[in-house]
């Protein structure tokens, strides 16, 4: 049976999920049938949990910003999530003292599954359900590293350290030779939560950075000027 235009448009975004992107036609429309596709825009909330049953969500394009939050209202962000990366698994008020929320960084484009659907798919397709441990696996290490980063590393070597990991997921080149443009908004305040510190220590050390003509900021946009000087002010501690 054929489909309609928006049916083969919401077909092909499910395709594009790393996660589905080798299932056989039969399964992508299986897929399809239980998902929906969602777009976001830059700093907007995802509704994660928007409803009891709690969603399983995948990013097929942009970048999401996973936040955890204090009674206090005290924010960090612990990962940058991008094309392929899930989140939502987490079945809702089973994490802890912190609440999680997720925001847009760019404009992103979404797929959700109820989770109920979602681990049922997992049970029938076992190939699924090793990808999907291999995912959180390698989200574990992540989070191992980047507490170490924060036990160990000063602020200055932190903020190179996440300049270039951000210009390994979405950097663009600039206009100056060899140079790296940040294709996304990015405040202080992202950068402070990303690696555990204050924005006026973000501040100070960007413009400490400026000084040396590692990078240069306006706004939100930041360009990195000199790679190797950043990967060694990453390695001094």
């Amino acid at each position: 049976m054929s489909l309609g235009p928006a049916a083969s448009l919401k077909l092909w975004h499910i395709k594009q999920c790393p996660l589905f992107s080798q299932l056989p036609p039969a399964e992508l429309r299986e897929v399809m049938d239980m998902a929906n596709v969602v777009s976001c825009s830059p700093a907007e909330l995802i509704p994660v949990d928007a409803d009891s049953e709690g969603a399983v969500w995948i990013v097929k394009r942009g970048h999401v910003k996973m936040n955890y939050t204090d009674g206090a209202g005290r924010q960090a962000a612990v990962l940058l999530l991008g094309p392929g990366d899930m989140f939502g698994l987490v079945e809702p008020g089973k994490g802890g003292d912190f609440g999680e929320h997720c925001e847009a960084l760019t404009a992103c484009c979404l797929c959700r599954i109820s989770r109920r659907r979602f681990e049922a798919l997992l049970l029938r397709h076992r190939d699924l359900g090793l990808r999907v441990m291999k995912s959180s696996m390698e989200r574990i290490a992540k989070l191992q590293v980047r507490l170490a980063d924060l036990m160990m590393r000063p602020a200055e070597a932190r903020l190179a350290l996440i300049l270039l990991e951000l210009a390994s997921v979405a950097g663009q080149p600039g206009d100056v030779a060899e140079s790296v443009r940040l294709d996304l908004p990015i405040s202080h305040s992202d950068l402070a939560q990303l690696i555990g510190t204050s924005r006026e220590m973000v501040s100070y050390v960007m413009r400490r950075f400026r000084d040396r003509d590692l990078i240069s900021s306006a706004r939100k946009d930041v360009t990195l000027l000199d790679l190797e000087g950043l990967r060694r002010t990453r390695d001094e501690f």
